[in-house]
């Protein structure tokens, strides 16, 4: 699996790329809409074909850009339910999975910072990798003043949820907003 891990200064989030070098097809977990250029760039030197960009909730405070990818490249743009953003093409839920090339995410409900957070786990051999979204972010959470933000639910998504993953589990956070 290659990894890379993008970041959007203006809004501290980060963007992951995750691919399947023998497939070579790729995901974008949270695309930010105003980093389409770099996202062409680096697909262009990698030769991969995006399949699917992913976001991990509603974000209020940056652009998707799952639309534009899907113009862009025609790949799947998929959120978690409940969700109305414009340009989804599949929405999934707690215990579906995601493939691409060999790669397969795991999708896992954990509301709190929003009601549609989800996370996307994928596990090889000996080790797995989490992708948080804003669920958990680098020492600290997600806030919970969204509009459908319930601070119990979040606790029991980190509780309940990512802390009973194995302690191998490398975990990758939507943001970091003191530069860590």
């Amino acid at each position: 699996m290659l990894l890379r891990q993008l970041f959007n200064h203006a809004t501290f989030s980060y963007t992951y790329l995750l691919a399947d070098p023998l497939s070579e097809e790729a995901v974008l977990i949270d695309p930010v809409k105003e980093k389409l250029r770099d996202y062409v760039q680096l697909f262009n030197e990698l030769g991969y074909s995006l399949s699917a960009a992913i976001d991990t909730h509603y974000h209020d405070d940056y652009v998707t850009g799952l639309p534009a990818l899907r113009d862009l490249w025609g790949c799947k743009t998929v959120a978690g339910a409940p969700n109305d953003m414009p340009g989804i093409t599949e929405l999934v839920e707690d215990g579906d999975c995601i493939q691409i090339g060999a790669m397969q995410l795991t999708v896992m409900h954990t509301p709190g910072h929003t009601d549609d957070s989800y996370c996307f786990l994928v596990e090889q051999p000996g080790k797995s990798a989490v992708f948080t979204g804003d669920t958990l972010l680098v020492r600290t959470v997600g806030l919970s003043d969204q509009a459908t933000s319930d601070p119990r639910m979040h606790y029991d998504s980190l509780m309940n949820v990512l802390a009973k993953l194995p302690d191998n589990t490398i975990v990758y956070p939507g943001k970091d907003f003191k530069g860590w």
